[in-house]
């Protein structure tokens, strides 16, 4: 899930999950696109975001099913 939210000259945004947020920008000069992250990844196998759930507590496991 992505939100964003425009307040005054300012762009708010949110994520949750395996949702990322990207704008395209164009440069009249060079006419070309490039992009810009507006968001980052929530996955523990990222270091910044590992050190957040074990600050919190929290833990890291590998998912087992029931064959293991």
């Amino acid at each position: 899930i992505i939100t964003a939210y425009f307040l005054k000259n300012r762009l708010y945004t949110c994520n949750v999950g395996d949702s990322r947020a990207i704008v395209g920008k164009y440069k009249e000069k060079d006419k070309k696109w490039s992009t810009v992250a507006l968001s980052e990844d929530h996955k523990p196998s990222l270091p910044k975001e590992a050190e957040k759930i074990k600050k919190m507590n929290g833990r890291i496991e590998a998912y087992k099913d029931e064959y293991g």
